[in-house]
């Protein structure tokens, strides 16, 4: 049986709300409400998952990384303290609609 890989096509044209901009990028960032973590964690979700697709540099891209990187460590932190003292199964209510 042959390996069979494809790579996620990338999009021209990044969704309005998404900021290249390195100094928007960190004000987006740090604008985020840490206390809502669901809601924050899932917004840097769809906005990490935007560049993915996206066309750009790659030093454009890893620009953008480091500066969200802090955020997204702070936000495993507190997710991996909610679900790793959790009973299994979750309830709906905990799983945060992932």
């Amino acid at each position: 049986m042959a390996l069979s890989l494809t790579v996620p096509t990338t999009i021209r044209n990044l969704p309005s709300d998404v900021d290249v901009n390195p100094k928007k990028a960190k004000a987006w960032v740090e604008s985020l409400p840490l206390t809502k973590m669901i809601e924050s964690t899932r917004a840097l979700t769809e906005n990490l998952e935007a560049l993915n697709h996206a066309k750009m540099p790659c030093e454009d891209r890893v620009a953008l990384l480091e500066i969200y990187r802090p955020t997204i460590a702070v936000l495993l932190d507190e997710l991996e303290a909610v679900y790793s003292s959790s009973s299994l199964p979750l309830p709906p209510e905990a799983k945060g609609g992932f």
